[in-house]
């Protein structure tokens, strides 16, 4: 009999002898329950629906196994997706369907978002607060204790993500922060670098200098906000430079270069005062925190060094390349290739916890006392707790591509994606505040770097600084994120006067169909 080549036949069917009086091409399997018949007639554009209702007398039946196997194959990254399609047309046939949601997802990702930039809720500038914040309850052991409460109301698919919704069904705290709505001003634009370099890094520690790395092996110092070069160029580096760290506090800057080493400078006579070794595979980030160095490379090695001695005072393990590594006093925080985040114990070494909820390589970090933020080629920043042992995602705030830098200030996300733009997030509501186009042709953000007033941005193109103005912040102001509920009103009654009413029913367009207003919401995951 003639199939179909749209129709799939699943390898787990199993095959059955074929009834009397009835001819089958030999080889193919059919399901028990589907009749096959030689006078079956085959339309020459049939819908998959109308098939399976000719073939099976309940196609829910297979829809829904067909829907099940899509399902499990949802949970495939794209390399073990293609793995998939390669065993059969079958198996084909279904990862080409995950394929074709995940990229159906994306677009209307990317729409919501667009829409929500084009008319975004208007920012006040200089709004600023003391508010409560929630925090996870810790038991002797790091671990958060759960409320016992079953009358709990489940959460919604369309309700409104936050981070009071994240911490349902667990015991918490609330300790005081202040946020503010910073980089939602008005600004000024300095170019302080016009060459372009695909390859160059930068660091700003908020002083008034700009440290510079291009592919040249040299580093330079730009002044700020003039954009003047220091004459001074450091140059030892036996390959480029893949790392740079400013400290002008310190009078020091850090680099990391493709022979494996740490060179430490003194930025007033340029001399190389320090060398640390111990990598084995290119040094792609460093960050310094008071007496210590942290670095990671692509060996999977994060190391802690001490800056007065030069030794290794404690080397944690990835599986992957290391590709972004911050230090405070208390924790170690590092992400790699395969879209790992652990927290590490500074002191001892030990692993505190791991996270697992990107999709991809773990780009870049910042974290303070109480929250981490982590951002990936998954298109996403997720926020964390840096309390214990929870593993939880707390919040997400979802980019049309790569993200490349973030930053947390004041309880704001301040993140650099590789569509060219920069967005300000509410990191307690997932709200964007504001969108900073970097340049009109689309050239990624490569790295961002911020301070009370002031961003410095590298892109391919040009190093560039946004200077805000000075604001001075209102705390009268009333939060944001508070809305006002209007009291209901008794049915029935109505709040305007029997004239308002009268005049409201006279101009209404009876007749001619009145308009409805309906309203959409939609779930981001």
């Amino acid at each position: 009999m003639p199939r179909h080549p749209k129709i799939p036949v699943s390898p787990t069917f199993p095959v059955s002898q074929t009834p009397t009086g009835t001819s089958t091409s030999p080889g193919i399997p059919r399901h028990p329950k589907i009749p096959l018949s030689p006078t079956f007639p085959v339309s020459p554009t049939p819908t998959v629906t109308s098939l399976i209702s000719g073939l099976c007398p309940r196609p829910a039946r297979l829809l829904a196994a067909i829907r099940r196997r899509l399902d499990i194959y949802g949970f495939l990254d794209e390399k073990s997706l293609n793995a998939c399609s390669g065993v059969n047309h079958h198996w084909a046939f279904l990862a080409g369907g995950v394929k074709e949601e995940r990229e159906c997802r994306v677009t209307v990702q990317q729409d919501f978002l667009q829409l929500k930039e084009l008319c975004p809720k208007k920012t006040i500038p200089n709004y600023a607060k003391k508010v409560s914040v929630q925090i996870p309850q810790l038991n002797e052991e790091g671990d958060v204790i759960e409320e016992k409460n079953n009358n709990q109301r489940r959460k919604s698919k369309t309700e409104e993500v936050s981070l009071q919704a994240a911490y349902r069904n667990l015991k918490t705290d609330s300790i005081q922060l202040e946020e503010r709505n910073v980089f939602c001003g008005s600004y000024n634009t300095r170019v302080l670098m016009a060459q372009s370099d695909r390859r160059r890094m930068i660091h700003h520690s908020g002083g008034s200098l700009v440290a510079v790395a291009s592919a040249n092996q040299r580093v330079r110092l730009l002044g700020v906000p003039g954009g003047k070069e220091v004459p001074d160029l450091l140059y030892g580096h036996a390959g480029s430079t893949r790392a740079l760290h400013l400290s002008e506090e310190k009078g020091l800057l850090l680099t990391a270069g493709l022979d494996l080493s740490i060179r430490c400078w003194d930025i007033h006579s340029g001399a190389c005062v320090k060398t640390f070794n111990g990598h084995y595979g290119t040094i792609t980030c460093l960050d310094l925190h008071q007496e210590q160095l942290v670095s990671g490379a692509g060996d999977g090695m994060v190391k802690v060094w001490s800056l007065k001695s030069g030794k290794c005072l404690n080397t944690l393990m990835h599986r992957t390349a290391v590709w972004a590594v911050k230090m405070d006093g208390t924790h170690v925080v590092s992400g790699c290739q395969q879209g790992l985040v652990k927290v590490w114990c500074a002191d001892r070494g030990a692993l505190i916890k791991t996270l697992e909820k990107h999709q991809g390589p773990v780009s870049c970090l910042s974290f303070d006392q109480w929250h981490l933020l982590t951002g990936g080629s998954d298109g996403f920043v997720l926020g964390w707790s840096m309390l214990g042992k929870l593993r939880k995602r707390l919040m997400a705030f979802f980019h049309p591509k790569e993200v490349l830098a973030v930053e947390f200030l004041y309880l704001r996300v301040i993140s650099g994606c590789a569509d060219g733009k920069i967005r300000v997030f509410n990191f307690l509501t997932g709200t964007c505040l504001n969108v900073l186009v970097v340049n009109s042709s689309g050239d990624p953000v490569s790295s961002l770097h911020v301070t009370e007033n002031r961003m410095v941005i590298n892109s391919p193109a040009r190093v560039l600084m946004f200077q805000f103005k000075d604001v001075t912040w209102d705390y009268s102001l009333p939060a944001d994120r508070e809305v006002k509920v209007k009291e209901k009103q008794p049915k029935g009654k109505s709040s305007r006067s029997p004239t308002q009413q009268q005049k409201m029913r006279s101009q209404s367009p009876k007749g001619r169909g009145a308009s409805k207003c309906i309203t959409f919401s939609l779930w981001l995951f």
